[in-house]
């Protein structure tokens, strides 16, 4: 086998190498990248919206649970300490059939532009301690 046979198979080896690049794949790269990199951003943007949510969702639970305990057992200001758990939360509470409900809601705006604000609520209903009902001792 001569230099020239060599040379040929060598040339032949090569071209069934890697694919080459074509003009028309220039930017391709970046377009995935971009891609990637929206996708991302949209995930991160909803799950930290859902943590919002969530970490609302237990300050209502939380000031409906103190109020509606601090009702119940009376002498305190409920209302003030719903309102210490949830700040800017709007506050109903309900005496009826010995037993205090207290409604807590909270409206939640997200951080971000595009979402609109949830309503987030919380119902705790307890024995009304004060109540005629239970009788004395």
């Amino acid at each position: 086998m001569g230099l020239r046979a060599l040379s040929a198979v060598v040339v032949r080896v090569r071209t069934f190498g890697p694919a080459r690049r074509h003009p028309r794949d220039d930017g391709m790269v970046t377009l995935e990248a971009a891609f990637a990199v929206l996708s991302l951003t949209a995930v991160v943007v909803l799950l930290s919206s859902l943590f919002v949510v969530l970490a609302a969702q237990l300050r209502v639970n939380d000031a409906a649970r103190v109020a509606a305990r601090a009702e119940a057992v009376g002498g305190q200001d409920s209302v003030g300490l719903a309102l210490a758990s949830a700040p800017q939360a709007q506050v109903d509470i309900e005496r009826a059939d010995g037993t205090v409900i207290v409604a807590v809601r909270q409206e939640v705006t997200f951080p971000f532009v595009g979402l609109s604000p949830l309503e987030v609520h919380s119902t705790a209903r307890v024995i009304d301690e004060t109540s005629d009902l239970l009788g004395s001792p």
